[in-house]
């Protein structure tokens, strides 16, 4: 009685009553009949767990694909809120309560977790997705999640689950675009990829995942090892296309660990940009680091939901002989285009183990998702 009270509440009653809508997946970004959309009948559930900018458009297209959706989170008003615009059940889920969390991931399909930072969120769901056998998406582009999730490759095969960290424009955008440039070059040795800035708002979960990733150690692929990044020296200045003249610093975070995984290239370095010119960043840079490490959690309202949507990577790659090949990334909407990334993957029967998302749905010309483009510069 008490479980079916709590789902009256939640709105979970509704849920498990009606049948789960059905219609042929159509993803918009991704080619028809290709891997990522078959054009199959969609019967599956899966609970979108986060209420900000990113969460609701995962949830509103995989809505319009055909997918069952449960939105959860901890704050209710925030919750509640949500559900009531996209007319979906809710649960409200603190994820320090593993009773909760495990009610939550019943008679589910699988999880996708847009709720930063994620180094707190994900250890949580990695464990009771494991525990319950349900399959783990998310939209993080933190290393230290990445590289727990590939950390339990081995397990989530045992347990005939599928892992993807990184779905959607971090890390896929930056896996489509190195996949773009390596094909341009002869035997590709060393691959360079730039973030820039997103314009718009930022929510507090995002700024707190972004300082996360300011504080981690930065690394890079070296000879095919992965090595710490440590020397400042690395930190230069340069022109890029559409922005002008900034600063790049290494960083250690989600793109780094996908490209590793994904590309073959012995040497990649992924760098951020900031406005400090390069002589000032050096002296700044280790002391942002140390105040970034201070502020990792986030504070107040995950408002305002309104999304940075334009977003840009530019990539360097270089090959044998003194081939060289350099290309930009753009997307106009970088939340639908996250959104694309994680309904082509939910179109695709499952396969068990840890993958990026370059792995599970590759790129073809015409895959971009959210009309995306790339340039050469």
């Amino acid at each position: 009685m008490g479980h079916r009270a709590a789902d009256r509440r939640s709105g979970l009653g509704e849920f498990r009553r009606r049948a789960a809508p059905t219609s042929s997946c159509a993803c918009r970004g991704f080619t028809p009949g290709s891997r990522a959309c078959r054009g199959r009948a969609v019967t599956r559930r899966w609970v979108v767990y986060g209420t900000g900018s990113i969460a609701r458009a995962v949830a509103s297209c995989a809505i319009e694909h055909g997918h069952a959706v449960v939105l959860a989170g901890r704050r209710e008003s925030a919750v509640v809120g949500l559900a009531e615009k996209l007319r979906i059940p809710h649960r409200v889920v603190d994820l320090h309560e593993p009773s909760g969390t495990r009610r939550l991931l019943e008679q589910t399909t699988g999880i996708i977790n847009a709720a930063g930072p994620f180094r707190e969120t994900s250890a949580v769901l990695f464990r009771a997705a494991l525990d319950s056998g349900t399959h783990y998406l998310d939209v993080s582009n933190e290393w230290d999640s990445h590289r727990m999730a590939h950390s339990l490759h081995d397990e989530a095969i045992e347990r005939g689950i599928m892992i993807v960290p990184g779905a959607g424009f971090g890390t896929h955008a930056a896996e489509s675009l190195a996949d773009h440039l390596v094909t341009q070059v002869s035997a590709a040795a060393d691959l360079e990829i730039v973030l820039g800035t997103r314009q718009g708002p930022r929510t507090e979960a995002t700024r707190a995942s972004t300082r996360l990733i300011l504080k981690t150690p930065p690394r890079r692929r070296s000879d095919g090892h992965l090595t710490t990044a440590r020397d400042l020296t690395a930190i230069r200045s340069t022109s890029l296309p559409g922005i002008g003249r900034v600063t790049m610093v290494p960083i250690a975070d989600g793109n780094l660990c996908a490209l590793t995984r994904s590309q073959g290239a012995a040497n990649v370095v992924v760098y951020a940009t900031v406005t400090l010119v390069a002589p000032i960043a050096r002296l700044m840079i280790p002391l942002i680091r140390r105040v970034a490490a201070s502020r990792v959690r986030p504070r107040g309202s995950s408002s305002p939901v309104v999304p940075a949507r334009t977003a840009q990577l530019w990539g360097y790659c270089a090959g044998a002989g003194g081939s060289i090949h350099a290309s930009t990334l753009i997307t106009d909407d970088s939340a639908r285009y996250t959104a694309e990334v994680v309904a082509a993957i939910l179109a695709l029967n499952p396969r068990a183990g840890t993958y990026t998302p370059h792995q599970i749905l590759g790129t073809r010309p015409g895959q971009l998702a959210a009309q995306a483009r790339i340039l050469r510069i």
